[in-house]
């Protein structure tokens, strides 16, 4: 017995119209089988099956992971049970059995496979098998085609799946008011930072802050925050007790959902935080100040 998935099963499911059609599907298993495909077909039974021909069939197309059918006139004919009486018995119960086993499947299967010899031949494909893809072999590039699908190799290998990425989306503005008339402000749309920019400064802007003499500690890195973004929507909800990377970490990822939300006086809310480092006078520390410049460059922030 063969184990299951090495060779591919295939019972071949013809006509006997004249010596030189046998000829054709005996030629054609036997190249199947030459490549590596388990062929089976009633020329190579030695005289009668012990069960007989009937149930040989159905063992057949039990056994058969796939069915080709070869289409001819005389084949679509005895499918269809309108040939002679006492002619094409085979075929005429192998259509039934076809037939019945697509009407169980409700034609969700893709185990027939119709095969024709002749390019003219579309007309004698049996109607249940007339949705399935066809293969007309006169030519070595369609015997290939039938050879890749019966190994499950046919169609395009898709490409790698990449990342998804992030795609730029309108926002709104959270609602403001103006603390002299408490009356609600709707102040103007910062100018978006382009995508480059936030993915190249990001990781700078994030060792920027864990740097800061005010990041180690919860309640200073909260009050400078506060003070640099006053009632921003990136400020709001974040967990200050987090370790230091993940607290900025968030802050950033909050920065570039809201980056069209402006300060009030219509700076980008990075140039607040970067003008609150300057008014403490961290940008005089070693390395801060660098980093503050670059940042400040980068995101369009007023000089100082």
């Amino acid at each position: 017995m063969q184990e299951p998935g090495v060779h591919p099963r295939v019972f071949i499911s013809y006509s006997h119209d004249s010596p030189a059609h046998r000829a054709l599907v005996l030629g054609l298993s036997e190249r199947l089988r030459a490549d590596g495909i388990d062929t089976r077909l009633d020329q190579y039974v030695n005289g009668t099956p012990p069960e007989g021909w009937p149930r040989w069939m159905l063992n057949q197309l039990d056994w058969a992971e796939s069915v080709l059918v070869i289409c001819t006139a005389t084949y679509y004919r005895r499918f269809r049970g309108l040939e002679a009486p006492g002619l094409g018995k085979g075929v005429d119960w192998e259509g039934a059995v076809i037939t019945q086993t697509l009407y169980d499947a409700r034609s969700v299967t893709a185990k027939f496979i119709p095969v024709l010899f002749a390019a003219d031949g579309g007309g004698c494909i049996p109607e249940p098998l007339r949705g399935q893809t066809f293969y007309i072999l006169t030519a070595d590039q369609s015997y290939q085609a039938l050879y890749a699908a019966l190994l499950g190799q046919a169609g395009i290998e898709p490409g790698a799946l990449g990342l998804p990425r992030r795609q730029a989306r309108a926002s709104g503005t959270p609602l403001v008011f103006d603390d002299a008339g408490d009356q609600p402000v709707q102040p103007t749309a910062a100018k978006r930072v382009d995508e480059q920019t936030w993915q190249q400064q990001r990781l700078v802007l994030r060792d920027l802050l864990v740097a800061l003499p005010a990041w180690p500690l919860v309640r200073e890195r909260k009050a400078f925050v506060e003070a640099a973004l006053g009632r921003h929507p990136a400020a709001a909800n974040l967990i200050w007790d987090d370790d230091g990377y993940t607290v900025a970490a968030n802050l950033i990822l909050k920065l570039h959902f809201f980056d069209t939300v402006p300060l009030p006086d219509g700076r980008h809310a990075v140039c607040g935080l970067l003008a609150e480092i300057r008014a403490r006078g961290w940008d005089l520390h070693p390395g801060i100040g660098e980093q503050v410049h670059a940042l400040a460059a980068a995101f369009g922030c007023p000089a100082a």
